[in-house]
């Protein structure tokens, strides 16, 4: 096979930096550079792939993860063996960024992208955040006052967003889940994945909140869009093992997520029935 392979791995993971030198034993002349790659190993935990996913936007490369780290949400089983047969019969998952476009405290404009979430937080910040959504130019029923707001993807979903009380989607589903993180004021919503969410936080600097997507620390904002972006992708290679256990969780997240329409965007016809499944 002429598949070669660029390894990509967490430098402070042991297993990792192991597990590189034995694939380059293994498959003599395979490992090359980025630019000649044909695909991206990631060898580490989540936060690897995550960066390989970058990695593969940027350049126009496929991503297959390998689990050396700990849960391994987007990472298949790690084995020497057989590695180019399972990439050769790897399932194909096109993924689009969610992406952010921030305006900073000093004025500067950056944009991040993201594959589990993108939110804003108050973190050393010992004052409440207070933020004004609008979705899709529309205010939202609610100021979030609290530590902060998170949208998230459907892989992205069983992540932070699920410890901050958002609700769970299935990673095929084309929506997005929307979180006000311990927030006097504020709800979890469930929103189509065209949605575009505006925010403006309320008092910046008393009040600064800090924008993070995903591992990514991007400094202290004053306002942002989030949203996700069609016009580009990357693909992640699942084993079909993987995919398999993916779905099964997916189908068990179907059952015990109530179907949830927030009133105040309902009465605002923003919500359809085809963009919720029960």
């Amino acid at each position: 096979m002429s598949l070669q392979f660029y390894l990509h791995a967490d430098s402070t993971n042991q297993k990792a930096l192991k597990a590189v030198q034995l694939l380059r034993d293994k498959y003599t002349n395979k490992a090359v550079s980025l630019e000649d790659a044909d695909v991206i190993i990631a060898l580490g935990g989540d936060g690897t792939t995550l960066d390989a996913l970058r990695l593969g936007l940027k350049h126009g490369k496929k991503v297959y993860g390998m689990n050396l780290g700990h849960v391994g949400a987007y990472q298949n089983k790690f084995e020497v063996q057989n590695l180019m047969e399972r990439i050769e019969r790897a399932s194909e998952l096109k993924l689009h960024p969610l992406t952010a476009q921030a305006i900073k405290l000093d004025d500067s404009i950056i944009q991040a992208d993201a594959w589990n979430e993108i939110y804003v937080r108050s973190g050393d910040n010992p004052q409440q955040a207070r933020l004004v959504g609008y979705v899709d130019g529309w205010k939202l029923p609610f100021c979030v006052c609290g530590d902060g707001y998170l949208l998230a993807t459907p892989l992205g979903s069983l992540a932070y967003n699920l410890a901050a009380g958002g609700h769970k989607l299935h990673f095929r589903e084309n929506l997005l889940a929307s979180t006000a993180i311990a927030a006097s004021r504020g709800v979890s919503d469930i929103l189509p994945d065209h949605t575009r969410i505006h925010l403006e936080v309320k008092d910046p600097v008393k009040r600064c909140v800090s924008l993070v997507a995903d591992n990514q620390l991007m400094g202290k904002v004053k306002s942002c869009d989030i949203f996700q972006d069609f016009s580009r992708s990357v693909s992640l290679l699942w084993d079909p093992e993987k995919i398999n256990q993916v779905e099964m969780k997916g189908q068990q997240t179907l059952k015990e997520r109530p179907v949830f329409v927030s009133k105040a965007l309902q009465n605002n016809g923003y919500y359809h029935d085809q963009y919720l499944r029960a």
